[in-house]
């Protein structure tokens, strides 16, 4: 029996409405499945918004789709030979219309979720969106690599060790001050990366292993290792996930006999193949870079040990010691240290800051403020201790305004900004050593 052309534009748009709410009902359960991990927070609003939209697309998709159906019940049931001029057909149709009349689209990256649903589209944007313990491609420059997102759950921040390590007198409560105001500039203790030139950044200072097999991650995780207190958690964490710290043969010598690298390196090597090669430097940065598949495997001891309390009280330590010989540097051309000439925390904290983004460039550019402020101010003495204490306040402002403004590096201006908004102080004699 042929059907009029009405009646068949009906059977396709319910097919089609019918495959639209099973698409949006598939997808909402992806991301309800995701949604059981943790995410940035601006992810969780992403995924939150998207299942949002979905479900109110497919709340309509369901509309929609019943009204379709009362208006094939009316031709299925209707005895007209004319079946369109049926007026119940024609009432279905009308109660259609009106809905449609009244449905408002959602718009997902520019197009109408409502009355069209890419699945395969869809289902490939949620899956891109990594949550705090899956390393996602981070495109850098030209090429890119693994990464972990900064969750922030990890931070020098709420480092639950600061109590102990004041109460026992091993830090102060300015250094702490110091410490927290310019490490939000830097990454979270468990940060985990593999996308630049290095071979691989871990913790709070993105300290780095290099494709030339150095990096002050090395040595880190050496003291880490030899240190009888954490050996167990570098052995536990790492070294039983496949990565070491040693030397490594490099070739043979006219006797045949082994030839080891002078310098320690850190080494993987797949702990469930036992022909495995060890990889080091480049070798270890190219197969990360190429193995996508094994990232998890790679990185994720890595992200694991910048979670233990012990590791993050070493970066903890290692800051502050950055910081006491940061402050110790003599500025190009003067006889006084750093911290003779800016005793705040705000100036610890300028200071470290550069000397963890360009530590070759922090006496020069202090030397240069320096140079500022004696050019304005010939009388007064290039030896600190002489300064009068009325006067130091101002003498303090004016060199670290001028040292802000020389501080080369990356995005020192921003890094600079999030300093002085975190309320540290510029009272001089308040960054305190124990």
């Amino acid at each position: 029996m042929t059907i009029s052309s009405k009646e068949a534009t009906n059977d396709k748009a319910l097919k089609n409405a019918r495959n639209r709410k099973a698409s949006a009902d598939a997808l909402i359960d992806q991301i309800t499945g995701k949604l059981g991990r943790e995410y940035t927070g601006a992810d969780q609003e992403k995924l939150e918004g998207l299942r949002d939209k979905l479900t109110k697309a497919r709340n309509l998709t369901e509309t929609e789709t019943k009204l379709r159906e009362r208006v094939k019940q009316a031709y299925d049931s209707s005895k007209f030979a004319n079946k369109d001029a049926d007026p119940a057909v024609k009432e279905a149709q009308k109660n259609l219309t009106s809905f449609q009349k009244d449905t408002k689209p959602i718009q997902y990256k520019g197009g109408n979720i409502v009355s069209n649903i890419c699945q395969l589209c869809i289902s490939s944007d949620i899956n891109e969106i990594a949550d705090c313990d899956t390393p996602y491609y981070y495109k850098y420059n030209k090429s890119g690599g693994p990464a972990y997102k900064s969750c922030h759950n990890h931070t020098i921040g709420t480092f639950a060790g600061w109590q102990d390590l004041i109460k026992s007198g091993v830090k102060t409560p300015s250094e702490k001050n110091v410490i927290i105001a310019m490490s939000p500039n830097e990454g979270d203790l468990d940060a985990v990366q593999a996308y630049d030139s290095e071979t691989v950044s871990l913790g709070a200072m993105q300290k780095t292993v290099n494709p030339e097999h150095g990096g002050e991650l090395v040595q880190q995780l050496k003291e880490f290792r030899d240190d009888p207190a954490t050996k167990n958690v570098f052995d536990r964490e790492i070294g039983s996930k496949g990565y070491s710290i040693g030397k490594v043969m490099i070739g043979t010598d006219k006797k045949g006999n082994s030839v080891y690298s002078k310098d320690d390196r850190l080494i993987y090597r797949d702990p469930n193949n036992s022909k495995a090669k060890e990889l080091t430097g480049s070798d270890l940065r190219n197969f990360i870079r190429t193995h996508r598949d094994r990232w998890g495997d790679m990185l994720g001891p890595l992200r694991s040990i910048g979670r233990t309390p012990e590791f993050q009280r070493k970066q903890v330590l290692d800051f502050n010691d950055r910081l006491v010989n940061a402050m110790a540097k003599k500025p190009a051309g003067y006889e006084y240290s750093i911290g003779d000439y800016t005793t705040s925390e705000l100036g610890g904290a300028l200071v470290l800051d550069q000397d963890v983004n360009r530590p070759g460039w922090v006496t020069g550019d202090f030397s240069k403020a320096l140079d500022t402020f004696y050019a304005k101010n010939k009388n007064v003495s290039k030896n600190p201790s002489d300064w009068d204490d009325t006067k130091r306040a101002g003498y303090e402002k004016e060199i670290l305004d001028n040292y802000t403004r020389n501080r080369r590096g990356t995005d020192m201006e921003k890094r600079a900004e999030n300093i002085k908004g975190s309320g540290i102080s510029s009272a001089p004699g308040t960054l305190i050593f124990p």
